[in-house]
């Protein structure tokens, strides 16, 4: 039988190196085909490849960070929140407690401030009646009204012993011809308020327990705020006593200077607001400053403190409402800018402002 040998093995060889060249030159073309396309990007499911944007090469980027944005947010059912700067009120006491004097007395702040205001801000005790003749005559004068309502014992409230008290006012709010904010306990971060409130648990049990009984009784005209001082974010405390974004739609502080000025220290209204603002960053809800104030004891410094709100909060579009505190406490140098023309002015320039109360 006869072999090839040798000339088998070559043509072998011979077919091998054909097969590598063409493999060669078509990885070469390959190449230079790729070379000459764009290069490729993902595009985000729902958009077309066509697409293009401001926004849409830092989405694409691996290296761009997102820029968390905060907003439109939900009114919840109470007053509407404005899409750009924020509504301006006041607390302005009163003699006695009769609704004539409430609103007299706000309405001469007015007066002498030279300003609308947006916000009436009034207080109650817990078993108080709602929908009294100051409330209806601040929403006839088409004022948003915030009503703090001062609580009782928590772990009453959560046992359901102040059932009745609550279901009163759940049917009286539901009644006024308005949407309102309402402030459950502010301030319940407040050392000596814990006679009352006790613990962070028992106050979220409390409040859960009051929302639960206006939703049976179908309250739909309230916008929930949710209230501590500003500077129980400084000392670690004020946090543990939030309800959740499910059960809060509007989140606040109340926001004072700590010391007199006589001390020797001035503390703006930016740096008092650090910590609070640190916290309410991850959170998207619309802020209010429930209560803001400057004591006499700053003396010719108390403009230069109001400009600096009036600055800050200008710099923050989450804050959607400022309410002033003019109020003198007995034997305090208090808030009231009565007889303070220099601060007055002050208050009145922020609140004319077109960033506020829509000019």
């Amino acid at each position: 039988m006869r072999t090839h040998g040798r000339p088998t093995s070559t043509r072998r060889r011979v077919i091998v190196v054909v097969a590598a060249l063409a493999v060669l030159v078509a990885a070469s073309v390959t190449a230079l085909v790729l070379r000459s396309q764009p290069p490729h990007t993902h595009t985000p499911q729902g958009l077309s490849s066509s697409t293009s944007s401001p926004s849409s090469s830092a989405s694409t980027s691996p290296s761009a960070t997102p820029t968390p944005q905060l907003g439109p947010f939900s009114p919840g059912d109470g007053p509407a929140i404005p899409a750009s700067g924020a509504l301006v009120g006041a607390y302005v006491p009163a003699q006695g407690d009769l609704a004539a004097n409430k609103v007299s007395s706000f309405n001469r702040f007015e007066t002498l401030s030279g300003t609308d205001l947006a916000i009436a801000h009034l207080y109650t005790t817990w078993s108080q009646s709602f929908g009294d003749a100051a409330e209806l005559s601040f929403i006839g004068q088409s004022k948003d009204l915030l009503l703090s309502w001062a609580g009782t014992d928590t772990i009453r409230i959560a046992d359901g012993k102040e059932d009745s008290t609550i279901i009163a006012a759940a049917n009286a709010i539901a009644k006024l011809p308005a949407k309102v904010f309402l402030e459950f306990r502010w301030e319940m971060d407040r050392p000596n308020l814990k006679s009352v409130v006790h613990s962070p648990q028992d106050f979220i049990a409390a409040w859960d327990h009051i929302r639960a009984i206006f939703t049976q009784h179908h309250v739909n005209n309230v916008a929930w705020v949710w209230c501590p001082l500003a500077a129980g974010f400084d000392a670690g405390r004020a946090a543990a006593y939030y309800p959740g974004d499910d059960e809060v739609d509007w989140i606040c502080a109340d926001v004072y200077p700590l010391h007199a000025y006589d001390k020797g220290t001035f503390e703006p209204f930016a740096t008092l607001m650090t910590s609070f603002m640190e916290w309410a960053d991850g959170h998207d809800k619309p802020i209010m400053i429930g209560e803001f104030g400057v004591n006499a004891s700053y003396g010719s410094r108390r403009a230069e403190w109001l400009n600096g709100v009036a600055t800050y909060v200008k710099s923050q579009p989450q804050i959607k409402a400022l309410v002033y505190f003019d109020q003198t406490t007995p034997g305090t140098d208090g808030n009231s800018l009565d007889n303070d023309p220099s601060a007055l002015g002050a208050f009145t320039q922020l609140a004319n402002s077109s960033y506020f109360n829509g000019g």
